[in-house]
């Protein structure tokens, strides 16, 4: 990484907050200081991440406190819909190059000369930013709607670079992004010579950061080192929290005992004075008189210790609030029916081509209980292949068979009703649970019953991928054969591990797309399927 200077600040956030239009308020009360360097901002899917980077680029209004920016900023959010148009509409130089079009064609119109103004060398600058990116077979006439989400992923980022920001605020840049891609990415982030605030969950990025915010429920926490410092500060904090939690639930406990102790005490003593009462040889205004000072006092102390339960019972909830729970580190999946052939996928002499061929004559083979990985470049068509596979598109020529009930739980989680909540969804897709059982085994994940009750439509892209993973796995019956397409390109980090951690108690047939080295290595990937094309 390349060194700089760590004294010039760019960005400044005072007491910063948003509230939504259906009256959530995701964060409050924010304070953040950034300065030239790679920064990362992390935390759970929910969290307001995306929301916050908006605000501090400028694309969105906070309704609290404010952000002192110094130099221009550049923002690239994560692309939620598909591209059309050409990559020069994207690039938003299309103007320009038709202009230029039409002069090599003999135009003399003034108005082409005034679009073109000084960008004459325009193409030429284009093929050095494609090339510098892996792009270079692009041409800026090439139509969007056949990029891939990695292609596309890139030329946003050449579109923020166009207008020469002093500084960049990157959401999960390396999305759908594949290896070589991801490299190139890497090493253009640490020769930035600006302010770079990277929002992601790609552990391998993280760890080329001088800092990382994590944000949750209680704020914003800066950690200073890359993620395998934070990801170690993190597990000391969550052990020494979790101590805490448990010394907590001892305190409230004795407090309890105490409580009922005392009641009981007060409530021998009350009978013995009543006793006595009946029996004393007193005045009846003396005998009233020391009842009403012994209910006073009895209430007194009945006060007290109420307010000591209370008082440990919200210091517990908010050592609560502080902790990360793990969510589902161990899934317990009920494992797959297993019978008939092991053969699970068969695909012989496959021919297919949108403009330009694909695939030919390509043949592949998977048996069960096998653990493969799709490798290939992007645009190489390892998502056309999983939709040969499942039926959504059909070859000009071969065959393929598929012997196993399968789910396909791609980039878009189509899989999915947008227009149901998780609960319906689950419902749908894996019937045969109690309601409880349902609302449990969402929680597992992450999707708390707020949650639950949201239309996917409404989710972020994790939860949505939460709820698809729920429906996939976490059902009676989990399917034998799995097809993943970049699971964990909307997932946070614990959620990462959830997965992780259920892929490998998994035992059915696993087909993967994923760039994310970390999750191939942690999932124990048998076997590499290289996909290739001719671009």
């Amino acid at each position: 990484m390349s060194s700089r200077s760590t004294s010039t600040l760019w960005l400044h956030a005072r007491h910063l907050g948003h509230t939504l239009p259906d009256g959530r308020t995701p964060f409050s009360d924010l304070e953040l200081v950034l300065h030239h360097g790679i920064s990362a901002l992390v935390g759970r899917n929910g969290a307001g991440k995306s929301l916050l980077a908006r605000i501090l680029a400028g694309v969105l209004s906070p309704t609290q406190g404010q952000v002192e920016r110094h130099g221009s900023i550049a923002y690239v959010a994560q692309r939620a819909t598909a591209a059309t148009g050409r990559v020069a509409d994207l690039l938003g130089c299309a103007p320009i190059l038709d202009a230029l079009h039409r002069i090599e064609n003999g135009s003399c119109a003034a108005e082409d000369f005034a679009a073109v103004g000084n960008d004459w060398d325009l193409p030429q600058r284009l093929h050095q930013w494609f090339s510098r990116f892996g792009l270079a077979h692009l041409a800026p006439d090439t139509a969007a709607a056949r990029l891939s989400g990695g292609e596309l992923a890139r030329l946003d980022l050449i579109a923020a670079l166009w207008h020469a920001p002093d500084h960049l605020i990157l959401d999960e840049p390396s999305n759908h992004l594949d290896r070589g891609a991801r490299r190139q990415l890497a090493e253009f982030i640490a020769q930035w010579p600006g302010g770079l605030l990277l929002i992601s969950h790609d552990r391998a990025l993280l760890d080329g950061v001088q800092e990382i915010h994590h944000l949750d429920g209680m704020g914003l926490h800066r950690y200073g080192g890359n993620y395998r410092f934070y990801a170690a500060a993190r597990r000391q904090e969550q052990e020494a929290l979790a101590t805490r939690i448990a010394q907590g639930k001892t305190a409230l406990r004795r407090e309890q005992r105490e409580q009922r102790a005392a009641l009981e005490r007060q409530q021998q003593r009350l009978a013995r004075g009543k006793r006595e009462r009946h029996t004393a040889n007193q005045a009846k205004v003396l005998l009233d008189r020391q009842k009403e000072r012994s209910d006073h006092s009895s209430g007194r102390l009945a006060a007290t210790q109420a307010a000591g339960v209370q008082r440990q019972a919200e210091t517990l909830q908010a050592l609560e609030q502080r902790r990360e729970i793990p969510i589902g580190l161990r899934l317990a999946l009920p494992q797959p029916q297993a019978g008939g052939t092991r053969t699970v996928i068969a695909v012989e002499g496959l021919d297919f081509a949108y403009a330009a061929p694909l695939f030919h004559n390509f043949s592949l083979c998977i048996m069960q209980g096998e653990r493969c990985a799709l490798r290939g470049a992007n645009g190489s068509g390892k998502s056309t292949l999983l939709q040969l596979i499942t039926g959504a598109l059909q070859p000009r020529r071969g065959k393929v068979r598929l012997h196993r009930p399968w789910v396909l739980i791609d980039q878009h989680t189509s899989m999915l009703d947008a227009a149901q909540t998780p609960l319906e969804n689950f419902r749908r897709l894996a019937p045969g649970l109690a309601e409880s059982d349902y609302r449990h085994r969402l929680a597992r994940l992450g999707l708390d019953a707020a949650c639950a009750a949201v239309e996917v439509q409404n989710l972020s892209g994790g939860e949505r991928l939460k709820t698809a993973l729920a429906c996939a796995l976490l059902g009676p019956a989990p399917t034998p054969l799995l097809l993943l397409d970049e699971p964990t390109n909307n997932l946070d980090l614990d959620a990462i591990a959830a997965l992780e951690a259920a892929l490998n108690d998994y035992r059915g047939t696993l087909l993967v797309i994923s760039h994310d080295e970390h999750l191939l290595q942690a999932i124990g990937i048998t076997r590499e399927i290289s996909v290739t094309s001719d671009k």
